[in-house]
């Protein structure tokens, strides 16, 4: 078996979860009010906001009956439901599709930067000259994906990357959904190399028959657990 891709988790195994929660989220949630302010009037914003809040009375079995428009307390009410479900940390797709939105206009002024853990950038730099394909799956929308890899503080390192995939393919603890992203990047899951620091992720991805490491940035040495390797690193990767 050869790998000839390689599919990355973002939140603890690229990047920094502090800069995710701390950075990112918390941007989100200064920000929401003012955001839906200036775009109370897009009619895909208004889609959107339709969404989260079914979803929303889904979840907390409540019967709100609201839509967005342009007054002050149409957006407090969205902002305040919509910070909500942030803090519950929802994996809800028109959210994290809103989100989206909100933080490529962030990275694009500057008010946000990519952080990546320090062996990131030479590995995929490395992966790439190997030939490999690189392809990114994490619960944030493709378009915050890629905000985060183009506006990094060590440049754009999106060029490294072949694509994105976030939850419309499926949920990441969901076996089909590694099944479903082998069969778009027309690779056997034998040769794709799944990195992730959730354990669920990691075991999903194996019941498909991907390769897996469990990526733990707090372990001081590599070890194995349950029949699979747990690096602290991308250094510590055998492709062979």
């Amino acid at each position: 078996m050869v790998i000839r891709a390689i599919l990355l988790d973002i939140e603890g195994t690229s990047v920094p979860f502090d800069f995710v929660h701390r950075d990112m989220f918390d941007h989100a949630r200064k920000h929401m009010k003012d955001f839906l302010t200036r775009n109370c009037d897009s009619r895909q914003l208004k889609k959107i906001c339709h969404e989260i809040l079914q979803e929303f009375n889904k979840i907390h079995e409540r019967k709100l009956c609201i839509e967005l428009e342009c007054d002050s307390q149409t957006v407090e009410d969205f902002s305040n439901l919509i910070k909500e479900m942030i803090d519950e940390d929802s994996k809800f797709r028109a959210l994290k599709e809103l989100e989206g939105y909100l933080w490529k206009e962030a990275f694009e002024n500057g008010s946000l930067q990519g952080i990546l853990f320090p062996d990131v950038r030479k590995n995929l730099t490395t992966w790439k000259e190997k030939g490999l394909k690189i392809f990114i799956y994490s619960s944030g929308s493709v378009m915050s994906q890629k905000m985060i890899f183009s506006h990094t503080e060590e440049g754009d390192v999106s060029t490294y990357l072949d694509g994105y995939f976030d939850t419309e393919v499926g949920g990441k603890k969901d076996p089909q959904s590694y099944l479903k992203i082998a069969s778009l990047i027309q690779e056997a899951q034998e040769n794709i190399l799944f990195l992730s620091d959730s354990e669920e992720e990691i075991r999903a991805a194996n019941s498909a028959g991907l390769r897996i490491y469990l990526v733990n940035r707090d372990m001081l040495e590599e070890g194995q657990r349950d029949g699979f390797k747990i690096i602290s690193n991308f250094d510590a990767i055998d492709l062979d």
